[in-house]
C-alpha cells in the first residue's frame, strides 16, 4: 500500500515550492533589472551641443548631415534653435528634399535629451505622416551609437528593451521601475536617478486628429501639457486645393495647435513647409502681414536663374531627345560640361551641394528637376512660389459696395413690372430667423423685394452674436424647438403675404425653400414644411458643397422618387418627406455673378429701391465668404468654392442662394427665348415631386 503524506512531508513541500518560486521572482526580478548605466563616454561633447543644436546635429548624426550646410540650412537650424529654447514660433518653407524633416525630428531630440523641452507633439498632415516622423526618431535611438555613449541614462534603458516594447512595463534600473514608454505613437523617456530627461515624452497627431486636451504625467505625478509642437508639412496635395480644409487648417494652427498648453500658457512651434497652391495655408502662415506671430521665411532652390537661356534651351532638347531613344542624359550632361561658364552666368543656387553623382552641378540638377515634372509643380515643389490661379481664372469681385450701390428703381415690397414670378427662403439661427423674397422674369433678371430677420430688430443692422429679440423671448414658455416651429409658421405667413406688383395685381410665393442644416432642426424643418397650409410651396432645402474632386450632385441617372434640376435634385428621405439637395458652391457662383452683371443685362439681379446705408447689412453678408478655383487634377474639374474664413454672418447669403435654387425649380434659366410663364391659381395641398 502506498504510504499517506506525513505533516512533516507537507511542510517541506510547502517550503520548497515558496523557495523555488523566491528564486525564480529573483531571477526574474534580475532579468528585467537593466544594472548600472554606464558612463558618459565624451562629457565634453555633450556639453558643448546643450545650448548648440547646429553642433548637436554635427556631432551625433554625421551620417545625416554630411554634406555642407547651404546659407537656408544655418536659418532654419537658427530658428529651431530659437524655438526650442526661447519659446518662439515660425514657420518656414523648404523646397522639397532640403531635409527639413530630420532636421525637425532631430531637434525633437535634442530638446528632449537635454530636457529642454518636457513635452514635445509631433504634428503632421495626416496621422501616417506624424507617425513615420515619430518611427525615424525611434530608430535612431535605437541604433546610434554616439547617442548611446554620451546619454546612456536614455539610451541604454532603451536598447535593454531589444526592440520588445512590452518589456517597458517590468524594466527597472537598480530596482526601481523606468517608467518608459515605447509605442508607435508615444514616447517617455526612461525614469533614471539623477537624469533630467526622466518622463519626458513625445506624442504623434495628424493636424486634423485630436489636439485639445493633450496631457501627460511626470513621474511625480504632476500633469504637464505640450511645450513644443513640430508641424511637418501640414498639408496635403487635396487639403491644399480646398477652400474650406485651407480655412479649417489655418483655425487649428492658430487656435487649436497654439492653443495645447492651455489658457495664458506660452508654447514653442515649428512649422517646416511647402507652398503648393498660391494662397494654401502653408502661403497664408508665411504671410508675415497675415500671421506675425509665425515669422514666416520662404526659401528657394534656385534664386537667380542664368541668363543663357538659348544654350538651357538647347540643353533642354538634347536633354529630352535623348531620353526619348532610351539615354541616361548623359549627351546633355557633356553639353553643359562644355558650355558650363557660359551656362551658370547670372545664377544663384541656394545649395551648391544638391545635385547626383550623375550631374555637375546644383543648377544643372535643378534644371532636370524642372524638365522632369514641369515649370508649374517645379514652381510649387522647389521654389515656394505657385502661380496665382485665382487670378488667372477671373474671380467674382463684386464688393459690399457694389451691392448696396446696384437697386432697382422699386420700393421696397413691390414687384417690379418685368417680373412676375416670386420665391423665398429661410434660413435658420438658434436665436432668430433669417428670411428673403425675391421675384424673377425672364433671363434669371431679379429683384430682392424684401428681407429681415424673424423676430424683427427694429434696427438697421443686426449680427446674430447681438441678436436680442431671440426667438424664445418672443414666444414665450416654449423651448427652443417649439420657438422655432412658432417662428417658421409666423415667418411663412408674412411671406405669403399678397405682394403688389408695381402696375396693379398681386403675387404670392411659389416656392419657398426651408433651410433643414445637418440634423439639428432638420426634423422640425420637415415636419412643418409637411404639415403647414402651405405645404404646397414649401419645401425643406439642404446646401451641399461639391468639390472639385468630388462627384457631380447629379451625377447619372436619377433614382426612384428623385428629380434632377440645374445643380439641385429632389430626393425622398427615410421619414417618406421629401426635400431639395443643392450645390451651393455652384449656386453662390451663379448668385455673386448676377450681381456682378450690369443691371441692363437679361439676368441681372438687384435689390429694391433704398440707401446704401439701408442695405448695409444685406451686402456685408452676402460678401462674407470668399471664392477660389480649385482643380482636381484626377478628374479635371474645376469649381470655384466658396469659404467663410472670417466666420462672418452669411445668412443672407444662404438666402440669396436659395432663392435662385428655387427660381430654377420653377423653371427660371438665363436662356429666355420663350416668354415666362405666368403664375398659375394653385390648391392649398399639392404633392410635390
Amino acid at each position: 500500500m502506498p504510504r499517506k503524506e506525513s505533516r512533516s512531508d507537507s511542510k517541506r513541500y510547502e517550503v520548497d515550492n515558496a523557495y523555488r518560486a523566491e528564486v525564480s521572482r529573483k531571477l526574474s526580478a534580475a532579468g528585467r533589472d537593466i544594472g548600472e548605466i554606464p558612463d558618459v563616454a565624451n562629457p565634453d561633447r555633450r556639453k558643448k551641443c546643450e545650448k548648440n543644436f547646429r553642433l548637436f546635429c554635427e556631432s551625433y548624426h554625421p551620417d545625416l548631415f554630411s554634406r555642407a550646410w547651404s546659407t537656408d540650412h544655418l536659418k532654419a537650424i537658427d530658428k529651431l534653435e530659437s524655438a526650442v529654447l526661447r519659446g518662439n514660433q515660425f514657420a518656414l518653407a523648404m523646397p522639397r528634399g532640403s531635409g527639413k524633416t530630420t532636421m525637425c525630428y532631430i531637434a525633437c531630440q535634442w530638446a528632449l535629451m537635454y530636457a529642454h523641452r518636457s513635452f514635445v507633439v509631433l504634428i503632421g498632415a495626416e496621422a501616417t505622416a506624424a507617425l513615420e516622423l515619430l518611427d525615424a526618431l525611434r530608430t535612431d535611438m535605437e541604433n546610434n551609437e554616439l547617442l548611446l555613449e554620451d546619454f546612456p541614462e536614455v539610451i541604454f534603458p532603451i536598447r535593454a528593451l531589444e526592440g520588445i516594447a512590452h518589456r517597458c512595463n517590468g524594466q527597472t534600473c537598480n530596482g526601481e521601475r523606468t517608467q518608459m514608454t515605447w509605442t508607435s505613437d508615444r514616447v517617455v523617456l526612461p525614469t533614471i536617478k539623477g537624469s533630467k530627461a526622466s518622463g519626458a515624452a513625445l506624442r504623434v497627431v495628424g493636424l486634423t486628429g485630436r489636439l485639445r486636451g493633450m496631457q501627460t504625467k511626470t513621474p511625480d505625478g504632476h500633469s504637464i501639457r505640450p511645450d513644443l509642437v513640430v508641424i511637418d508639412d501640414p498639408q496635403t496635395d487635396d487639403s491644399a486645393r480646398s477652400v474650406s480644409q485651407n480655412d479649417y487648417r489655418e483655425r487649428l494652427l492658430s487656435g487649436a495647435v497654439l492653443g495645447m498648453a492651455g489658457p495664458g500658457e506660452p508654447i514653442a512651434a515649428v512649422m517646416p513647409c511647402t507652398v503648393i497652391r498660391y494662397g494654401d495655408m502653408a502661403d497664408r502662415i508665411l504671410d508675415r502681414q497675415r500671421h506675425p506671430e509665425w515669422r514666416g521665411e520662404r526659401t528657394q532652390l534656385i534664386y537667380e536663374w542664368p541668363t543663357a537661356t538659348k544654350l538651357w534651351d538647347e540643353y533642354a532638347d538634347i536633354w529630352a531627345g535623348e531620353l526619348r531613344n532610351d539615354g541616361d542624359g548623359t549627351a546633355a550632361t557633356m553639353f553643359y560640361r562644355d558650355n558650363r561658364e557660359a551656362m551658370d552666368k547670372g545664377s544663384r543656387v541656394a545649395w551648391d551641394q544638391r545635385f547626383l553623382d550623375t550631374e555637375l552641378s546644383a543648377l544643372q540638377h535643378a534644371y532636370n528637376l524642372k524638365l522632369k515634372i514641369g515649370e508649374e509643380a517645379f514652381n510649387s515643389e522647389y521654389q515656394n512660389q505657385p502661380e496665382d490661379i485665382a487670378s488667372m481664372t477671373n474671380p467674382i469681385s463684386v464688393t459690399a459696395d457694389d451691392i448696396t450701390a446696384k437697386t432697382s428703381t422699386v420700393k421696397r415690397g413691390i414687384v417690379p413690372v418685368e417680373h412676375d414670378r416670386l420665391v423665398g427662403f429661410i434660413d435658420i439661427s438658434q436665436k432668430c430667423l433669417w428670411w428673403t423674397v425675391m421675384a424673377f422674369g425672364r433671363g434669371f433678371s431679379g429683384t430682392v423685394i424684401d428681407y429681415g430677420v424673424w423676430p424683427d430688430q427694429n434696427v438697421r443692422y443686426s449680427r446674430l452674436s447681438s441678436i436680442k429679440r431671440t426667438l424664445q423671448r418672443r414666444y414665450p414658455g416654449h423651448g427652443l424647438e417649439a420657438a422655432i416651429l412658432r417662428g417658421l409658421e409666423d415667418c411663412t405667413k408674412h411671406m405669403m403675404q399678397n405682394w403688389k406688383g408695381e402696375t396693379g395685381g398681386e403675387f404670392q410665393p411659389e416656392r419657398i425653400l426651408v433651410d433643414e442644416g445637418d440634423g439639428e432642426h432638420t426634423q422640425i424643418v420637415r415636419s412643418f414644411c409637411r404639415r403647414s397650409d402651405f405645404s404646397a410651396v414649401l419645401m425643406p432645402s439642404k446646401g451641399r458643397g461639391i468639390r472639385a474632386s468630388n462627384q457631380p450632385l447629379c451625377n447619372g441617372k436619377a433614382k426612384k422618387n428623385e428629380r434632377f434640376g440645374t445643380y439641385w435634385k429632389v430626393v425622398r428621405n427615410r421619414d417618406n418627406s421629401r426635400s431639395v439637395h443643392v450645390d451651393v458652391n455652384h449656386w453662390k457662383t451663379f448668385s455673386m455673378r448676377r450681381l456682378e452683371a450690369p443691371s441692363d443685362d437679361s439676368g441681372s439681379v438687384d435689390l429694391y429701391k433704398s440707401t446704401p446705408r439701408h442695405h448695409q447689412m444685406f451686402a456685408d453678408q452676402l460678401t462674407a465668404e470668399k471664392p477660389t478655383e480649385v482643380e482636381d487634377l484626377a478628374s479635371g474639374n474645376r469649381v470655384i468654392e466658396w469659404a467663410n474664413s472670417r466666420q462672418q454672418d452669411n445668412h443672407f447669403f444662404d438666402c440669396l442662394v436659395g432663392c435662385h435654387a428655387a427660381a430654377s425649380m420653377l423653371g427660371c434659366s438665363l436662356i429666355a427665348q420663350e416668354p415666362v410663364e405666368p403664375a398659375r391659381p394653385r390648391k392649398k395641398k399639392v404633392a410635390y415631386l
